[in-house]
């Protein structure tokens, strides 16, 4: 029979453990902040021990480093987590430390319900590459009737935890600190207050969540502005819309054309301005689709540029006075919401 289940907690020197609440919308991570002044270092790192068993090292390496061929497919991938955000890389003088310890008492905070921790200032000194990230030996320190699962304990005499899941929580931790945990639940985010473990949903989860991309990328802007958007973008304390970022469409019309003939059109869709956005504000969304339509009937379609901005003609195959406008449709659920531009009024003449 599997043993009664308690919180064991994942948490950083940083900040102290509470237990989750449920959100009643998303919400990206709290109290997080940027923790290095360069906007993308590569955060060099090694083993405490060289000769860490395989079950151990492989899925830290897998989440933070950079170098392994078919691993790190989370921090930089643009459809994981467009964003900005430091990466890692296994070097043999990396600053950063991961120490496997069979302390009995978490080194960050000293509490005795711990599963990893992090210190990214393991000196006090102001100098953040000196950083440490324990993990626990469940078997050189037990805690009653929970093992990692990685180390072969995939049975129902054990609760267990996924290691490489716990790893990518104390990175984030690494890079943006994160002074309380994410009330939501875990298929939401890796900041958890409360490690899930294989009972749960997403416990083995090996990517960044929805709404800790948001964050990274609130904080450090996206790596494209035609990647994905984080659909954690619907938390209206943070002046977010239902459906995802306010966004607006802008169109730059001819006054007139010739009937017979070619009329330019070029605008833009770009993020709402709102200090509450961080790096998301006033930014254009590139490779998005823009709808130019003439009296609500579709006359051009056209693809943003890295910019926000788009550019085209629309043939003028009617006499008199139009109203035309220029839409974006929006990408949720929960990441951009849609919007209209301001009608222009455009008058076909005679032909030229």
């Amino acid at each position: 029979m599997r043993r009664s289940r308690v919180a064991v907690v994942s948490c950083s020197v940083l900040l102290a453990c509470v237990l989750p609440t449920i959100a009643s919308a998303h919400e990206p991570i709290q109290g997080a902040s940027r923790q290095y002044s360069s906007s993308d270092p590569v955060l060099e790192w090694h083993f405490y021990n060289p000769n860490y068993s395989s079950w151990l090292a492989d899925p830290i390496r897998h989440s933070l480093d950079e170098g392994v061929a078919d691993g790190d497919a989370w921090w930089d991938n643009s459809d994981l987590n467009n964003s900005d955000v430091q990466n890692f890389l296994m070097t043999t003088g990396g600053s950063g430390t991961i120490k496997y310890t069979a302390s009995s008492t978490s080194p960050c905070s000293g509490s005795s319900i711990w599963l990893m921790c992090a210190d990214n200032d393991i000196n006090n000194d102001g100098n953040k590459s000196d950083w440490f990230i324990y993990v626990r030996s469940l078997s050189g320190a037990p805690l009653s009737g929970y093992k990692w699962h990685d180390e072969g304990y995939a049975t129902a005499s054990y609760t267990t935890f996924d290691v490489a899941r716990n790893v990518l929580h104390e990175g984030i931790h690494i890079t943006m600190g994160v002074g309380n945990h994410d009330p939501q639940l875990a298929i939401h985010t890796l900041m958890t207050a409360a490690s899930p473990d294989d009972a749960d949903d997403d416990w083995a989860v090996k990517h960044v969540q929805e709404c800790d991309q948001a964050r990274m990328q609130m904080i450090f802007g996206l790596l494209s502005s035609s990647g994905g958007i984080a659909q954690c973008f619907d938390d209206p304390s943070l002046a977010m819309e239902s459906n995802g970022l306010a966004t607006v469409a802008s169109l730059t019309s001819p006054t007139s054309g010739c009937l017979g003939g070619y009329m330019p059109f070029s605008g833009r869709i770009r993020t709402g301005t709102h200090s509450e956005y961080g790096q998301m504000s006033t930014i254009g969304l590139g490779g998005r689709t823009m709808t130019v339509k003439r009296n609500g009937t579709t006359s051009m379609t056209a693809i943003t540029d890295s910019g926000g901005y788009f550019s085209g003609y629309v043939y003028a195959s009617a006499g008199g006075t139009f109203s035309f406008t220029a839409s974006f449709a929006g990408l949720g659920p929960n990441a951009l919401s849609p919007d209209t531009s301001a009608a222009d009024s455009v008058t076909v003449l005679p032909p030229c």
